[in-house]
């Protein structure tokens, strides 16, 4: 019950950080300005963090100690970041690897955003 009590305390704080966030960085962008595709982008990060909240919650009532559950936090948070469609291409991770993307869920949002922002836009190369 504490932990839901936890969550609960934490959400408007979340929403509001990813609302500035949101706010702030999409148009400066010059991202599509269509406020169901700006609705869309602040879903998707609220969503993204609640998922990185609970991870982190989850890790935490795993392993007891603090410090370690923080280190490993922070390992499998580069991890997923690392694979998630931002630096490599899928050809360039190791075989070993390549399921990594499909449980990773930065690579989903990456994946949702990019289909968000660039679905009906017609793109041509400069003059």
């Amino acid at each position: 019950m504490a932990y839901l009590a936890e969550v609960l305390s934490d959400a408007p704080l979340s929403i509001i950080e990813a609302i500035v966030l949101t706010s702030v960085s999409y148009y400066w962008a010059d991202m599509n300005p269509d406020p169901s595709h700006f609705l869309y982008f602040l879903g998707t990060l609220i969503a993204l963090e609640a998922v990185g909240q609970s991870l982190s919650r989850a890790l935490c009532a795993l392993i007891r100690k603090l410090v370690t559950a923080s280190a490993l936090s922070s390992v499998i948070i580069l991890t997923f970041g690392t694979v998630a469609g931002f630096m490599p291409s899928y050809e360039s991770i190791p075989n070993v690897l390549r399921w990594l993307p499909w449980v990773t869920p930065v690579s989903y949002a990456f994946e949702g955003l990019m289909i968000n922002e660039f679905s009906r836009r017609t793109l041509s190369a400069l003059p």
